[in-house]
């Protein structure tokens, strides 16, 4: 069935030309027989091209279709990759939880030292300079051991594995939110999936975004771990 035409063109500011760089503009065309069709093509505001190449709308939503098919997964897959990050979140918690403990009694030893460095001081059993050179040496410790403690809590903020439910959620869901997207909800799908996108005369080019990348090579059964590489590219 036909798309709903957006008003300004639902990619209106998402995609540019490969070739130099400015963007895709949509042009609303209607033809004699009375039929309407939008197109996209590079606005060529530097001159670059002799002629426009156009591309159909419903064209560039197969090419992302097709891109965004690669990247569900199932449900199966879905529940294994959850229960091994919730197993994997739980371990460094209890790690985490072993490290403030350890930071904490280790800033209790540094503040009782301060404790007895200022006793043998107000006794005059430690002149000034020792004073106060152990005590910078102390407070340093101190902000050390603080600024330690201060990560280990930090890490055991458990945000980061709702937003992984929450792209694991979208990655198997993904087939049934895009046959049931408007255009607008399906440029939403497609920015949260995929960046960079790019028209190479009538090809769309883009990279998948990592959490998303990772999931399909999972889904492939290529890897279990994330990969390095940042730089993969993909035509439509």
């Amino acid at each position: 069935p036909a798309l709903k035409r957006e008003k300004g063109g639902v990619f209106t500011g998402l995609i540019h030309c490969q070739e130099c760089g400015c963007l895709v503009l949509h042009e609303h065309k209607v033809k004699r027989s009375g039929r309407a069709y939008d197109y996209w093509r590079c606005s060529n505001g530097r001159r670059a091209h002799p002629h426009h190449v156009y591309v159909r709308e419903e064209e560039l939503f197969g090419q992302f279709e097709r891109a965004l098919a690669g990247l569900a997964i199932t449900e199966k897959l879905a529940e294994a990759i959850a229960d091994e990050m919730k197993r994997t979140h739980d371990q460094i918690a209890r790690d985490r939880i072993r490290a403030v403990e350890r930071f904490k009694a280790q800033l209790g030893e540094v503040d009782a030292k301060q404790d007895r460095l200022m006793d043998l001081y107000l006794q005059g059993k430690a002149d000034e300079e020792v004073y106060g050179a152990t005590l910078k040496r102390l407070r340093d410790e101190r902000e050390r051991i603080g600024d330690q403690l201060a990560r280990s809590q930090g890490e055991m903020d458990g945000a980061y594995l709702d937003l992984a439910k929450r792209t694991i959620e979208l990655a198997r869901d993904l087939k049934t939110l895009w046959n049931a997207a408007t255009p607008r909800e399906k440029r939403e799908l497609i920015e949260k999936l995929v960046s960079n996108p790019v028209l190479e005369g009538r090809t769309l080019r883009y990279e998948i975004r990592k959490p998303f990348r990772l999931l399909a090579e999972m889904a492939s059964g290529n890897v279990w771990l994330p990969r390095t590489d940042s730089n993969c590219r993909h035509g439509g």
